[in-house]
C-alpha cells in the first residue's frame, strides 16, 4: 500500500479502537455536500447474467485516483469494472469531518423519507459531531459515515458520474467511459438545510 492510499480514512465504526481512529470531541463549524467514489467488481455469472462484487470499505474512497489504483491491482480475466460517484453530506470540525453517504451508496434517492422524520432538529446541544451523527442515525437508520480531514474534501460538483472500465491491452492501465446517473438529491439538501439552520442558531 502506497503512502497515499494510506491518507486518514476511516469507516466511523472503527473509530475511538485506537489513538490513530479517535475521532475526538470535534465541533460542528461546516455542513456542506460532497460526493466520493465507490467501486464493484463485475463479472459473467450463469445464464447470461453478471454478478456485482463489493470489496467492504475499500470500495470507497474520496480520491479517483486511489480507486483507480485499488481497482489496477484488483484487476483480472474475465471481469471489469464499474466506479460510481456518491453523494454524501459532510459535517466539518477544526481538523476532521464525518462524509455520511446513504446505507446503499448507489440508490437513486439517498436520505430517503428524511423529510418526515426530521422537522426539527432537538436535543443537540454541544454540537460534538459524532453525537449529531448519532442522532440523524436515530432519524434516518440507513446511512454510513467515513473519518477523514476535512481537508481532503471538495464541495459537490453536478452532475453525478457513473465510470465503467474497458481494457486497453495487458500491460495498459484500464480506460473509463462516462455515464451521467440521476440522482434525487433533494432529501440530502433537506438534511443539509437543517444542519446550516442550526449552525446559524448556535452561533
Amino acid at each position: 500500500m502506497s503512502a497515499k492510499d494510506s491518507i486518514r480514512w476511516f469507516n466511523l465504526q472503527e473509530a475511538n479502537s485506537s489513538e490513530e481512529t479517535s475521532f475526538g470531541d470535534e465541533k460542528l463549524l461546516t455542513c456542506y455536500l460532497t460526493k466520493i467514489y465507490h467501486y464493484s467488481e463485475v463479472r459473467n455469472a450463469y445464464w447470461s447474467s453478471t454478478s456485482n462484487l463489493y470489496p467492504g470499505d475499500q470500495a470507497f474512497h474520496y480520491d479517483f485516483s486511489i480507486i483507480k489504483n485499488r481497482i489496477e491491482r484488483a484487476r483480472k480475466k474475465g471481469s471489469y469494472f464499474q466506479i460510481h460517484e456518491v453523494p454524501c453530506l459532510v459535517l466539518g470540525g477544526k481538523d476532521d469531518a464525518l462524509v455520511i453517504h446513504d446505507y446503499t451508496p448507489r440508490t437513486q434517492r439517498p436520505f430517503a423519507g428524511s423529510q418526515r422524520k426530521i422537522e426539527i432538529i432537538e436535543d443537540i446541544n454541544n454540537l460534538n459531531i459524532e453525537e449529531i451523527y448519532q442522532w440523524l442515525k436515530g432519524k434516518i437508520r440507513h446511512i454510513n459515515a467515513f473519518i477523514t480531514e476535512e481537508k481532503n474534501l471538495q464541495p459537490f460538483k453536478s452532475p453525478l458520474i457513473r465510470y465503467i472500465s474497458y481494457t486497453n491491452g495487458n500491460g495498459y492501465y484500464l480506460g473509463y467511459s462516462k455515464r451521467i446517473i440521476d440522482i434525487d438529491i433533494e432529501p440530502m439538501l433537506f438534511v443539509l438545510n437543517k444542519f446550516h439552520n442550526l449552525l446559524i442558531e448556535k452561533n
